[in-house]
């Protein structure tokens, strides 16, 4: 019988208190049917279902990983792409499927609304439990100190969420210029920059320089005047585990309206900020720059 017919059969899981009730041990996620997004929405679910089990004491089975987005501009083949991504998470035993499932496995229909409706202290505890299994999954690189890692989405024009996802992100992209405000979300940015460097003493400790690293796709029109307040680095179209492995270990991450950068939240110790209010939870140490 093929996974998904099966699948398709199984009663699901729609909440957290039918999760504590289920006497499954085992927990079934599994892709969506066409799933055609990238790593950083493939991973907030199964990272979203992963924490949802260390809770209620479950184990996940996922099946193997059949698609990711963006494997081609990355330069890799779709096989080599997904191990890639695969080996940054290999810690956390997200993958425990070996073929055969149960006819009576459950599986998990919404994570990611799954999380987000827990009550606060569960949450919190959630993110406690994902960072501590994830605690030195990766090698550490020397980061310069003081590094403010910004993630911009600028997009994809054949994304029907694009509007939605990325308004404050997008308006370095050529294709939305029309429906956007650039010149209003670029002072955003360099509102958070002059305040960063106002209070750099309190966020990172220390008074010398700090350094702005720019994690995006394609070109930046416009961007240039973050460089007049403090050094940038422009880290474009780069191998995307790179980017996100750079995201994990900056002293404060400015998340994009992305699960890419997202994911990199939950998972981080340090400080994060986003630009706009997130359409997910997000983690205690991630502020939203509305308090500035």
């Amino acid at each position: 019988m093929k996974l998904r017919a099966l699948f398709a059969r199984k009663k699901s899981i729609r909440t957290f208190e039918e999760l504590k009730k289920c006497g499954a041990k085992i927990i079934g996620y599994h892709e969506k049917p066409g799933h055609r997004e990238g790593a950083g929405s493939l991973y907030q679910d199964i990272l979203s279902a992963h924490m949802l089990c260390a809770l209620t004491g479950k184990i996940l089975a996922c099946p193997p990983v059949q698609y990711l987005h963006h494997h081609k501009s990355a330069g890799d083949t779709l096989e080599a792409y997904i191990k890639k991504w695969a080996d940054v998470f290999k810690h956390l035993n997200l993958h425990q499927h070996n073929g055969k499932y149960s006819k009576k496995l459950l599986f998990l229909e919404n994570p990611k609304a799954t999380l987000d409706s827990l009550p606060e202290n569960i949450f919190r505890t959630a993110v406690a439990n994902l960072r501590t299994s994830f605690q030195g999954a990766l090698p550490r690189p020397s980061v310069k100190k003081g590094e403010i890692v910004v993630h911009l989405r600028n997009g994809n024009p054949e994304d029907e969420l694009q509007g939605e996802r990325a308004v404050d992100y997008a308006l370095f992209s050529e294709t939305f210029n029309s429906k956007l405000n650039p010149k209003a979300n670029l002072k955003k940015l360099l509102r958070l920059q002059q305040y960063l460097l106002q209070e750099k003493k309190i966020f990172f400790g220390r008074t010398e320089a700090l350094k702005m690293t720019i994690i995006s796709q394609g070109k930046l029109p416009g961007i240039e005047a973050l460089g007049k307040t403090m050094e940038v680095e422009y880290c474009l179209d780069k191998h995307p585990v790179d980017s996100f492995v750079r995201m994990l270990n900056s002293d404060l991450l400015v998340i994009g309206q992305s699960s890419f950068s997202y994911v990199a939240s939950l998972l981080r110790q340090n400080l994060s900020i986003s630009l706009r209010r997130f359409r997910h939870r997000l983690p205690e140490n991630c502020l939203t720059a509305e308090i500035f």
